[in-house]
Formats: C-alpha cells, sequence, structure tokens
C-alpha cells in the first residue's frame, strides 16, 4: 500500500465577504494511484476552511473518492458573512504505464451558499450587500488527471469540466441594487471549466507540493464565485498514501 502525508501551508483563494458568493472552487483530488489498494486521505482545519477528501484504488484499475470542504469569511465590525460548503463524491479508472499515471472521475457534489449581510451599505460601502440568502447546489462533474511520478519530482496536471445548478433559493438580498434572488435564479445553471497543476519536489520520502488552479464560468464569466486558489505544502512518503492537508484562505 502507498501512503502519503500532505500537509499544506496555506490556501489562497478568490473569497470575499464584501461581496456574495454562491461558489468556491475546491482543491482537486489528484491521488495519481498506482495499483490496487492505494489509499489518499486528505483532512484538515485553519480560522477560514474546514475539508477532507481521500481517494482508494479498489482494483488495479478502478477508484473511489469522497471529500467535504466548507468555506467562510466573517468582518466581525459589521457581522457580514459569506460561506460556501460541499460533499462530493467520485468513481473513476487509473492506468499507470511505467511513471506515466492517468486518471478519471465522475464526480457528484452537493452544498449550499449562504450569504448574510444585515449591515447593508455605508458612507464609504455604497454599493455593500444588504440582506440574507441562501441557496442548494449541486455539481455534476468530469476529472481527468494525468501525472508523471519519480523518484524526486512528481508533476500533475487536472481538468474538472462541470456543470453547477442551484435549487431551493430563500431570502432576501440586494447587492449592487440587484434582487440577488433574480440574479441566482436567471443563474441557475453553470458550466465550469476548472484546470490546476500540482507540482511535488523533493527527496525520495519527503517532497514539497504545490498546486493551483482556476474556476472559469463559461456561463457568467462575471458570476458571483471564488475563481482561483493555491495550495502550499509538504509531502512526505511513507510506504504509501495516506494524507493529511491544512488549508487557509
Amino acid at each position: 500500500m502507498k501512503k502519503t502525508l500532505f500537509l499544506a501551508a496555506f490556501w489562497l483563494l478568490s473569497f470575499s465577504a464584501c461581496a456574495p458568493r454562491y461558489y468556491a472552487p475546491n482543491e482537486h483530488v489528484v491521488p495519481l494511484l498506482s495499483k490496487k489498494g492505494n489509499l489518499h486521505f486528505n483532512a484538515g482545519a485553519t480560522t477560514n476552511c474546514r475539508g477532507f477528501s481521500g481517494a482508494y484504488a479498489l482494483t488495479k484499475n478502478i477508484a473511489i473518492q469522497a471529500g467535504y470542504t466548507k468555506f467562510w469569511k466573517v468582518n466581525k465590525e459589521d457581522s457580514d458573512y459569506a460561506e460556501i460548503a460541499m460533499r462530493e463524491i467520485g468513481l473513476g479508472i487509473f492506468k499507470r504505464e511505467n511513471d506515466l499515471i492517468q486518471e478519471t472521475y465522475l464526480l457528484f457534489a452537493m452544498g449550499m451558499a449562504d450569504n448574510k449581510f444585515p449591515t447593508g451599505p455605508g458612507l464609504f460601502t455604497a454599493n455593500a450587500p444588504e440582506g440574507f440568502l441562501k441557496a442548494d447546489f449541486k455539481r455534476y462533474g468530469l476529472q481527468h488527471n494525468i501525472g508523471f511520478i519519480h523518484k524526486n519530482v512528481e508533476l500533475g496536471a487536472s481538468l474538472r469540466i462541470a456543470n453547477l445548478v442551484y435549487e431551493n433559493i430563500s431570502g432576501a438580498l440586494v447587492y449592487e441594487d440587484l434582487d440577488q434572488n433574480i440574479y441566482l435564479e436567471e443563474n441557475k445553471s453553470n458550466f465550469l471549466f476548472e484546470p490546476a497543476v500540482s507540482i511535488r519536489i523533493g527527496m525520495e520520502h519527503i517532497k514539497f507540493q504545490l498546486q493551483t488552479g482556476i474556476s472559469q464560468n463559461f456561463s457568467n464569466s462575471n458570476f458571483h464565485q471564488g475563481k482561483y486558489y493555491v495550495t502550499l505544502g509538504i509531502n512526505i512518503n511513507l510506504n504509501g498514501t495516506k494524507s493529511f492537508i491544512i488549508n487557509e484562505f
């Protein structure tokens, strides 16, 4: 069994509480599984993020993955609050050819976006949001990973293509003079194009890892969402794949 310990130093994400946010891209799971029994597990907590995910090779070619992520941002001075949480499961296949790994996963995620802005516009925030709005969403996706594994370096590229659909929209929130209930109703379905790159460099058992990714909304390029993230961490190989991840906005 292959085990990996991964400690991420930070998570940089375009996620702000000064405007409503209805979606944020979660980190790609790129385990680069190579044989039956490989296990990849991520878990972590910071002041702004809680998340964990895992992948397991059921057979020599079939794998599953699952995870949970929660993002939030709070402005304590005026009690503004934005939160996004999602649960995700996936089923996929993988193949190894020498040092080249390819993986493809069908993904399904369920989540919610909760925005609370009780203060409203002020002297220097004329366009600030005011009100409360909550919505559920589902995301149907396909993700392909391709990676190169070696003693001292591992490189991975991944692409997630997904359809994001909102439902159960409730509340009353106004932002930039626009009723956000109407805004979400008019933007219920969103086609997302989300590439990411992962780099691991170091010794055979200890490597630094960097992953950066973006989320491009082809349905509405100005949709109120997070659009990029960066993670930096340490990858430690211990005969197999167990990963713990600590993320921060």
